[in-house]
């Protein structure tokens, strides 16, 4: 087992290669957050000089301590209980190294049967909000036209109408990003959020870090050569992620917003990606579609509901889990949660 900092192609090349690899544990990533102010480590297993595993661990400075974060891992053979331990156990070395004092770990998609091993060392349910409990995955083997076909009867009018419309689509460089910025605050003002990233610095971080292996993707809608919309796209291994919208408030902005998802079905297509990720999905949705059950008035008033026009199914994302090192600190959060929610 070693432990490394941000630069790792190597981890990189190991995740878009591994079926459990999101862009979240990719280095690429964690340059990202680096410049957001994160803190970043990484435990890696080896085996015979392969590297076989390991986990990246995000760690943000608070007023009450370091709280650490991995993200979409451990990265490992779910079916190799051993190496699960071992990579977890050097986890908790590591945090204890950098004087943690609280480690949340939300595991890769499709890997919530390694929850009870967590648990078993001492993870409890995380009642802190903010981490993605489910999301909308588009499978895009069949292609973008035959997917278009498929599309609600609505949501192909949408970009259509767009087209018509004079709205055009064009992919954007470094210096479009102020731009998509205030696109994004527009929507973030509309939607009462705050945004993120919280800043254009941020932003061009990110860009900076996913730019060189081009992995990150601007696409801006204009009428007339002004900006009416914009979706960054992040394309990591066999999935291209729907990162961050943004758009002003008009009937042409809607319509915009469906044909640039479309360009980024087209891009996925073309790229040889098999999903395409919208990057989450209201747990309640996601509940009701995943149960066979039919959408009620509010739920197909909110924003949700046009990503649903796409098609796609809901993925159901495990649970994340929070341990604290600190003997003292578990029992308070565990007696906490008990009087708080009723259960640890």
């Amino acid at each position: 087992m070693e432990s490394s900092g941000v630069a790792a192609p190597e981890w990189d090349e190991f995740l878009e290669s591994h079926p459990q690899g999101q862009f979240q544990q990719s280095a690429m990533w964690a340059a990202a957050k680096a410049g957001a102010g994160w803190q970043v480590f990484r435990t890696l297993a080896r085996r015979q000089g392969e590297l076989i595993g390991g986990a990246q661990v995000l760690v943000q400075p608070t007023r009450a301590g370091k709280v650490a974060f991995v993200n979409k891992g451990p990265v490992v053979d779910p079916t190799d209980s051993a190496l699960f331990e071992q990579v977890l156990a050097a986890v908790g070395v590591a945090c204890r190294r950098h004087r943690v004092r609280a480690l949340i770990v939300q595991l890769p998609d499709h890997a919530g049967e390694l929850l009870s091993r967590l648990q078993g060392r001492g993870f409890a349910r995380n009642h802190f909000g903010g981490i993605v409990r489910s999301t909308l995955v588009l499978d895009l083997g069949k292609g973008a036209e035959p997917l278009f076909r498929e599309f609600r009867k609505s949501t192909r009018w949408e970009v259509r109408r767009a087209e018509r419309g004079g709205v055009r689509v064009r992919e954007g460089a470094e210096a479009d990003l102020p731009v998509f910025f205030e696109l994004m605050l527009a929507t973030c003002q509309r939607q009462q959020t705050r945004p993120n990233p919280a800043t254009v610095e941020e932003l061009c971080a990110l860009w900076a870090a996913f730019r060189e292996r081009h992995r990150v993707r601007l696409t801006l809608a204009e009428v007339e050569g002004k900006a009416i919309g914009g979706l960054l796209s992040l394309r990591f291994g066999e999935r291209v992620t729907v990162w961050k919208k943004g758009g002003v408030s008009s009937h042409n902005a809607v319509h915009a917003s469906s044909l640039l998802i479309f360009e980024a079905v087209r891009w996925g297509c073309e790229a040889g990606c098999r999903w395409l990720d919208f990057g989450a999905l209201r747990p309640d949705i996601a509940r009701a579609l995943l149960d066979g059950q039919p959408l009620s008035e509010p739920q197909k008033q909110s924003r949700d509901f046009f990503e649903l026009g796409f098609g796609g199914v809901p993925w159901w994302q495990p649970e994340s889990l929070i341990h604290f090192p600190n003997p003292l600190l578990r029992w308070a959060y565990a007696a906490f949660a008990r009087w708080k929610y009723g259960s640890g």
